[in-house]
């Protein structure tokens, strides 16, 4: 094949043929023999920016997608959202699997929380997927008791809800380019996955509605499209973009999203700055103008930037936000100063935040920091720029931050699901015990068709709404642990 095996990128390069090789034989060979066989090739799931190395080739061997996720073993309560997020759009029947155990597979005589179960499978379908719960048989061949009346409990439930869960689709206002590389092209494992993973956790905290998605998208379904921290475009794909700008749509981008293949310059002319290099700051600080109009960020302080971002100019016509305070020196052992990071010292003029038509580009890289950190301030900054690019939103609430909200459509409904379960860090992995009820909650959907009524289920509630323009009020009394409310 004229492939060098002394070369690394060239062995990755042959091992991914061999993989899909095989995939390719086996599923023909069991579809010879077994038309209507389900089939799933075990640890393939994985999210890619580079098209050729993800999963998208490869879709045409399976019958299913089954996304194992297990959060109190290595995946954590992130994985599955964010996996999901990607594969539920694509149209193949999806599988969310989680486990019985308390800690990972062969946990024996591990019994995970009725909660924490609860929880993982109502948010499986809060998601758009089945539920699959994985169990290990004692060598001797017997179930235990124990462990399927754990299942068992959660199950008749899901029976109950499987009318309102068949078949349906999650809704989306923004969608999120992928900027996690999967491995197979740099030696770096994930690289880039702690941006997915804070813009995921973000914006579910934020209850906004979104897919991940690559640049084979159909960008057309969002509104607002989120590039984070480190996505660069390509030419096909700056096309693609300017299409999708000229046809009304949004562009959120940060630190060194948008730059040419080459990381030289930006590749979209609409974006407002011109890119001058990577900040000579480690740690730097931004702060923030009254444009950015979000009153729980003073304008009088500068805010932390925990890692270092891009240095850029606006371009002419373009709103500054927010600007860079600079700290009087990196931080090292020639110049030291306190526990931490070094106190800034002046304010500059040099944009950090900027905002031209419908794009707004941001100088740091927030999602991955936000990973990092958890710096609510980042997660306001991000708000406010949604609420100037996505001005219209599918749902609305006065649900805390610890609530999940999701969007699905079935038919001629759609269905809202609301989830309260505060996974907390106990030992060396999260724990969920109890179910936390939330009351008086109100909520603002967006329906482009009349509704004519509204109700829980699977309990059949109807609840009293209004409905006013493209827009319908809800308020339900008490929700404890998962509740759907469907606009029929």
């Amino acid at each position: 094949m004229g492939l060098d095996i002394s070369n690394y990128q060239d062995r990755l390069k042959h091992n991914l043929m061999v993989e899909r090789k095989t995939m390719k034989h086996l599923t023909e060979l069991i579809y010879r023999k077994k038309s209507e066989a389900i089939i799933f090739y075990n640890c393939r799931i994985r999210l890619d920016k580079q098209k050729e190395e993800s999963i998208l080739p490869e879709l045409a061997y399976y019958s299913r997608l089954e996304i194992e996720s297990l959060p109190s073993g290595e995946w954590g309560y992130l994985h599955f959202p964010m996996h999901a997020r990607y594969f539920q759009p694509l149209g193949k029947e999806l599988i969310g699997m989680t486990g019985r155990f308390h800690n990972s597979w062969g946990d024996f005589g591990g019994l995970k929380n009725q909660a924490a179960l609860n929880y993982e499978c109502n948010r499986i379908l809060s998601l758009g997927a089945e539920v699959c719960v994985g169990d290990q048989m004692h060598p001797r061949g017997k179930l235990d008791r124990a462990t399927y009346e754990l299942i068992g409990n959660i199950f008749r439930q899901i029976e109950n809800k499987e009318p309102w869960c068949e078949d349906s689709k999650l809704e989306a206002d923004i969608g999120v380019l992928i900027c996690t590389q999967s491995g197979r092209n740099t030696k770096v494992p994930k690289r880039g996955s702690e941006s997915d993973e804070g813009a995921t956790q973000m914006l579910m905290e934020l209850h906004q509605q979104f897919h991940l998605i690559d640049s084979s998208a159909d960008l057309s379904l969002y509104q607002v499209i989120i590039a984070p921290d480190d996505v660069p475009i390509d030419e096909q794909f700056a096309l693609k973009l300017k299409n999708y700008l000229k046809q009304g749509g949004s562009l959120l981008l940060t630190h060194e999203s948008g730059l040419d293949k080459q990381l030289k310059s930006f590749a979209l002319d609409e974006i407002g700055v011109e890119y001058l290099g990577k900040s000579e700051y480690d740690i730097d600080y931004i702060r923030f103008k009254q444009e950015i109009n979000e009153k729980e960020l003073a304008t009088d302080y500068d805010y932390v930037l925990y890692e270092g971002g891009s240095k850029v100019e606006a371009k002419k016509g373009a709103k500054i936000y927010a600007t860079a305070t600079h700290p009087y020196f990196n931080r090292s052992a020639i110049k030291f100063c306190s526990h931490q990071q070094t106190p800034p010292e002046k304010q500059t003029k040099e944009p950090v935040i900027v905002k031209k038509d419908k794009v707004i580009y941001i100088g740091a890289p927030l999602f991955r920091s936000y990973r990092h950190s958890g710096y609510r301030v980042y997660k306001l900054v991000i708000s406010a720029c949604l609420k100037k690019l996505l001005p219209e939103a599918l749902i609305y609430s006065n649900l805390p931050s610890t609530a999940e909200l999701t969007i699905l459509k079935q038919r001629e409904r759609q269905i809202v699901h609301i989830l309260h379960y505060v996974p907390q860090r106990r030992a060396e992995i999260d724990i969920v015990e109890d179910v936390i009820p939330l009351y008086n909650i109100e909520l603002k959907v967006r329906s482009d068709k009349k509704v004519e009524k509204v109700y829980l289920a699977p309990q059949g509630k109807e609840i009293e709404f209004k409905q006013k323009e493209n827009y319908v009020f809800i308020n339900i009394d008490k929700i404890e642990g998962h509740q759907m409310i469907v606009l029929e």
